[in-house]
């Protein structure tokens, strides 16, 4: 189904990586922002409190705030109606862009079956930043989300990694819980190859921004980082010739 002006509009619009990186949010959102009455946000009060810091003349009390359940199915129905009416949606992102590591895949689907538009807003995504930051394959890479919990499928997961960056080329991005990212790097360095590189890229656009790539001989003879609850990116590659 094409697209129909009448069935309404669905922004994914992006939120900062820290707190106090508002310069990394377009004027493009804030425009959006004050347009949109309804909201799709992960919770509602840290999605609030962050307009409310871009936009301290905003009046937010005629919006509307639906969060996101883990399942999103039962968030659909007022989707379906508001873009039906014609209305503009928002579907905003507590950190980086909505829909990549992040929920609202089943609304953007949905909008689509329905011939919304769908407008992706420009925005910061750690991804991205952190593949721009490797100095590793960027022509050719895999993002691949959360790694396994549990050691021995956490290194299962991470010997596949490794393979399939032999075999490709290809550089392999993926994240963790923050209160976790100690123990997932403290794996990585013991478990890769030495001539493996390995990235971390944490707290990005924040002040504290703290990049390192490196080949993992190197990471065993250097003072590792306290990433303990510090949003992180980790990729594994080989450096660009």
């Amino acid at each position: 189904m094409n697209a129909d002006a009448a069935r309404g509009c669905l922004y994914m619009i992006p939120g900062p990586l820290h707190e106090t990186a508002l310069q990394c949010i377009p004027a493009e959102v804030s425009e959006v922002l004050q347009r949109v009455d309804f909201f799709y946000v992960e919770k509602a009060t840290t999605v609030r409190r962050f307009i409310r810091k871009l936009l301290p003349d905003i009046n937010l009390e005629k919006k509307v705030w639906m969060e996101i359940n883990k399942h999103e199915s039962t968030s659909l129905e007022p989707l379906r109606q508001w873009l039906l009416d014609g209305a503009e949606v928002g579907l905003l992102s507590e950190a980086g862009c909505p829909g990549i590591a992040d929920p609202g895949q089943r609304l953007v689907a949905e909008a689509h079956r329905l011939g919304a538009r769908v407008v992706p807003l420009t925005g910061p995504s750690a991804v991205l930043l952190a593949l721009m930051a490797s100095g590793m394959n960027g022509q050719q890479f895999r993002f691949c989300g959360y790694l396994p919990v549990e050691t021995r499928q956490r290194r299962q997961a991470i010997s596949a990694l490794e393979r399939r960056l032999q075999d490709t080329g290809e550089t392999q991005i993926f994240i963790e819980t923050p209160y976790r990212n100690q123990r997932l790097l403290q794996a990585l360095i013991q478990q890769l190859s030495p001539a493996t590189w390995l990235c971390v890229a944490a707290e990005l656009t924040a002040p504290q921004a703290w990049i390192h790539s490196a080949p993992i001989s190197e990471w065993k003879t250097t003072a590792w980082p306290d990433l303990h609850k510090k949003p992180a990116v980790f990729l594994i590659g080989y450096p660009a010739q």
